[in-house]
């Protein structure tokens, strides 16, 4: 089975696919507590300079060029930070969870490691959908959450059109070392030709939340999540996280948790990921058959080609 996309190294090129086995896909979900990601808000990033001329570009039908640190740099910078430059890379053995899957040449160990480091198909969708909508109107001011962000381009492109991004991720390592250089490095972009006090997010931090979907919503209403409130959310993003049937309903209870009347879910998938379930069938038959009247459903875009891909707009009655 392979539906792994990662960035062409050249700007605007589109995603394309790379042949990876995806392993252990029906692997049992793991609960993973929540945490917040520590970093340094007053620092400039200074890992940064690892990825220098590493970057991927990807450009939208707009002209945005949004940016991306590559996959294989974070890979070294994992095994030299694990003291592991010089271990046998085919052992499976990494202390690491993401090069637990790399090592045996998955992109995705379910439990382990949920895909992060790619960027997949649907991502490229759900920004495609955002280009038929005024960004401003669409993302000024709100409070946006991204679930299963991996790289995070969706809250990006949110976040530099002045919304309050949260993102959240499985693995620890993916938003530290994907998730957050690539917020910076698109935020810097943007800001070489603003002012500081002018800048897209108001100087908004966003918040790096690691775990499992369970644990989220009373995660994000308690103490230990910085600025802790009602956990509630304007606009969630989320996108290729139906690929597996036992974590729809899961996911469906952090809409539910994360979100109060008015607000909008914008789901990206494939229709139906053959071999393991999952999809938007099993999520429209979560939303419209188990639990009818708390969303209205909306497909906002279908692809005809190849296997079929949706984007759909959950907004909460």
């Amino acid at each position: 089975m392979a539906f792994a996309f990662n960035f062409d190294d050249s700007a605007g090129s589109n995603v394309s696919p790379e042949k990876h086995e995806v392993n252990s896909i029906t692997q049992k979900y793991k609960q993973k507590p929540c945490k917040e990601l520590d970093v340094c808000q007053d620092d400039d990033f200074k890992d940064l300079a690892l990825f220098k001329g590493g970057l991927h570009s990807f450009e939208l039908r707009d002209g945005t060029v949004l940016k991306g640190v590559k996959v294989e740099l974070v890979e070294n910078e994992l095994f030299a930070s694990a003291g592991e430059k010089h271990k046998d890379k085919d052992n499976g053995n990494s202390s690491s969870e993401v090069l637990k899957a790399h090592t045996l040449g998955s992109d995705l160990l379910a439990g382990v490691y949920e895909g992060g480091m790619k960027i997949w198909e649907c991502t490229g969708d759900l920004l495609d959908y955002f280009l038929t909508h005024d960004p401003e109107l669409m993302f000024n001011g709100k409070k946006v959450l991204e679930l299963g962000c991996g790289a995070g381009l969706p809250g990006i492109y949110a976040m530099l059109h002045g919304a309050h991004v949260d993102f959240q991720d499985y693995n620890e390592e993916v938003l530290g070392h994907v998730t957050r250089p690539n917020c910076i490095i698109n935020l810097k972009e943007k800001e070489k030709d603003k002012e500081k006090e002018d800048s897209p997010n108001d100087g908004y931090h966003p918040r790096y939340i690691h775990g499992s979907w369970d644990n989220l919503p009373t995660f994000l209403r308690s103490e230990a999540c910085s600025g802790h409130g009602n956990g509630e959310y304007d606009i969630i993003l989320t996108s290729e996280t139906l690929y597996a049937t036992p974590t729809v309903s899961t996911l469906v209870e952090v809409f539910e948790a994360c979100t109060r009347k008015g607000s909008v879910v914008y789901v990206a998938s494939k229709t139906y990921y053959f071999g393991v379930g999952g999809g938007t069938k099993a999520l429209r038959d979560e939303i419209v058959n188990k639990r009818a009247g708390l969303f209205e459903w909306s497909t906002e875009l279908s692809t005809e080609t190849g296997v079929k891909r949706e984007v759909i707009k959950l907004t909460r009655i």
